[in-house]
């Protein structure tokens, strides 16, 4: 879209016709509300059924260990983790972040974490890891 072809457009029609709306300009350059939500629901519906499922059931291709980190250190060590990750095609990872039960801090590095990645533009879904690598301690996070 190329903003000031619109503008120029407006501003030639706008003395013709003083009823003409800046929205009936927009209108031709931007998509419509339908083929947006259409590609929402093929975003959040990329992976149905089995194929998720598989996805679920892989193991994590590679694991960030947290311990002992301050939270703004912990999310760099994110990034950066994350960041490598997508550029060498892992699809899911293991973030370990302790149970916070030596924190003295009323907000722990897990909770800090767990807001952090799922507002994190790199990542997709995620949800607490199996018992076996870490339970409540850690999450596994899809790349995306």
């Amino acid at each position: 879209m190329d903003f000031h072809k619109i503008l120029d457009e407006w501003e030639k029609n706008k003395n013709k016709n003083n009823q003409i709306h800046m929205d009936n300009y927009l209108d031709k350059y931007l998509p419509d509300n339908a083929s947006i939500q259409e590609k929402e629901l093929q975003q959040k519906d990329k992976f149905p059924g089995e194929e998720r499922a598989k996805r679920l059931r892989m193991k994590p291709q590679k694991t960030l260990d947290l311990h002992g980190m301050m939270v703004k250190d912990a999310c760099k060590a994110v990034d950066r983790f994350l960041f490598e990750c997508k550029k060498a095609g892992i699809k899911k990872v293991l973030i370990i972040h302790g149970k916070g039960r030596h924190s003295r801090q009323l907000y722990t590095l897990a909770k800090k974490i767990r807001e952090y990645i799922q507002t994190n533009p790199l990542t997709g879904e995620c949800g607490i890891a199996e018992k076996e690598f870490g339970g409540s301690g850690a999450l596994w996070v899809f790349i995306r």
